[in-house]
């Protein structure tokens, strides 16, 4: 089929484009919460370190539902979350040991058997502690102490406001009981994964989207490497009753697909599946559509836009800048 000139500017204006080096991860169909207008959006992402970003940007005209004239619909106003992750594993992977170097090296015990805090003193450089130039940073007080690592034996867990039985994971991002689909049986579809346990943990957009990221295989500097493999775990924002259903993906990153050249290898769940199979046979395997996972991403980005506008906070965010903590 050759295509003529003209049809073949045609096709390439229609195509989506993302931003330089970004990934078209899917082009859907988006209802505007609150409203009838469907935008035709192509999800792109950055995917050539950790902590990308997703963007979102219009594919043409916005449509009212039914086909109806788009004439009241707002234009689209592209908008980007940015990943968060930081590593989770405790100093010198010792759960018990409360460190910052040059600072102070307790061990859990000594901080609890205190009469005073001794960590707080330290970092503040009173009470028979060594001085410090500068005040303490959040940072600081973070990297001093081991991650959290269970509630109630949820290790990670996302919920929305009205869910009573949270989405939670253990610490290999599985849930058997709730029958969401393991990172462990998903690495036999999808390559790359070198340990269940996950290293890296935090969320997207400032949102109550979880995102985890795996130990990769290691590599010989071939195209075929996996060098990030990661599961991310979208709340359903509202309206769900008890249980928390969730979307979830799976995403292999090789180095072609972190230069933006081809689409990586991904598996996207709807709460429910066991064992994956690439969609070959079984509907239940990592088959729903892309378009759902970030139709559901955009839904708890819009909702808690709106939440934090009325009861008055307008983001959520760490309170450390550059020059350290703030407030």
């Amino acid at each position: 089929l050759m295509l003529t000139p003209l049809a073949a500017l045609a096709a390439a204006l229609a195509a989506p484009t993302c931003f330089s080096g970004g990934t078209l991860m899917s082009v859907f169909n988006y209802t505007m919460p609150g409203t009838s207008c469907v935008y035709t959006l192509a999800a792109c992402e950055d995917l050539s370190a950790r902590n990308g970003t997703i963007s979102f940007g219009s594919v043409g005209d916005a449509n009212r539902e039914g086909g109806e004239s788009s004439e009241a619909c707002a234009p689209w106003r592209s908008l980007t979350l940015q990943k968060n992750v930081a590593p989770n594993t405790p100093i010198d992977n010792n759960d018990a040991k409360y460190a910052i170097p040059g600072v102070f090296n307790f061990t859990k015990a000594e901080v609890l058997a205190a009469t005073t805090d001794v960590m707080g003193n330290a970092l503040l450089g009173i009470h028979g502690h060594a001085a410090r130039p500068n005040d303490p940073t959040l940072d600081e007080v973070a990297a001093a102490i081991p991650p959290l690592r269970s509630i109630n034996g949820a290790r990670v867990w996302v919920a929305n406001r009205e869910s009573g039985v949270d989405c939670t994971f253990d610490a290999s991002g599985a849930n058997f009981g709730q029958g969401t689909p393991s990172p462990s049986l998903v690495s036999s579809a999808l390559p790359g994964c070198a340990n269940p346990q996950f290293d890296h943990e935090g969320i997207v957009g400032a949102l109550p989207i979880l995102l985890l990221d795996f130990p990769v295989l290691p590599g010989n500097g071939s195209d075929s490497d996996v060098l990030l493999w990661e599961m991310t775990t979208v709340p359903v924002a509202n309206g769900t009753g008890n249980e928390q259903p969730v979307f979830i993906r799976f995403v292999a990153v090789n180095r072609t697909s972190a230069r933006g050249i081809s689409r990586p290898s991904a598996l996207y769940f709807n709460t429910f599946a066991y064992v994956p199979s690439m969609c070959a046979s079984d509907v239940l395997a990592g088959c729903d559509a892309p378009g759902d996972f970030f139709s559901a991403m955009l839904d708890v980005h819009f909702y808690w836009d709106t939440t934090w506008k009325r009861e008055g906070t307008m983001s959520v965010g760490r309170l450390v800048t550059a020059g350290g903590v703030d407030g």
